[in-house]
């Protein structure tokens, strides 16, 4: 079984392309204009999956043909810190999946008519969106938002000093979700050993 678990893992890999997996090196410094810099409180066990999806009368639809920006656990604290591409203006990014045990734990996330966390990235800085808590976890996950802008800071300020502290408030947006099947199965790729 943890022979599969580890296989499974290595082929979303392969097959996620560029998919970032952990907190931004704190040595990395650079903020390019196209892209930025998130914030966000998660629980510590959480794994987290963050794709860019195109907005259409205030739904974020989700594209199962495009991998993940980021799948990520967050480190001890309980923040995400990671780098993302600069969103244009009909796109967001969005919570899609959410593994409360890291990858041996259950697979949830929402899908046609639920609504998600998603939130816009702005090139050049670091935003800090908020903490997230899922509560009791259920197949439809609902998320509770608050903001605490003083820890967030102290957080960068102490983990990643290079970046010094200029921490922007963002903003959390509820977006209904469409386009992303309930039952979403795992996907089974074909291997032909010779």
């Amino acid at each position: 079984m943890k022979n599969k678990i580890i296989f499974s893992i290595l082929i979303y890999s392969f097959l996620s392309g560029c998919v970032t997996m952990s907190n931004l090196d704190k040595s990395d410094t650079t903020i390019s204009k196209s892209s930025g810099i998130i914030v966000l409180g998660v629980k510590p066990d959480y794994r987290v999956a963050i794709k860019l999806g195109d907005m259409d009368d205030g739904n974020y639809l989700y594209s199962p043909n495009l991998p993940a920006s980021a799948n990520i656990i967050p480190d001890d604290s309980g923040y995400i810190v990671v780098k993302l591409e600069e969103t244009k203006i009909h796109q967001r990014y969005g919570i899609t999946q959410l593994l409360p045990s890291g990858f041996t734990g259950p697979r949830i996330g929402p899908c046609d008519g639920a609504s998600t966390v998603t939130f816009n990235v702005i090139g050049g800085q670091i935003t800090y969106l908020g903490d997230i808590d899922y509560g009791p976890v259920s197949s439809q996950p609902k998320a509770q938002y608050t903001s605490n802008m003083e820890k967030a800071t102290d957080y960068i300020k102490n983990n990643y000093p290079a970046l010094g502290v200029k921490l922007n408030k963002g903003a959390i947006i509820f977006a209904k979700v469409v386009n992303m099947p309930c039952n979403e199965g795992p996907v089974n790729v074909p291997i032909y050993m010779p």
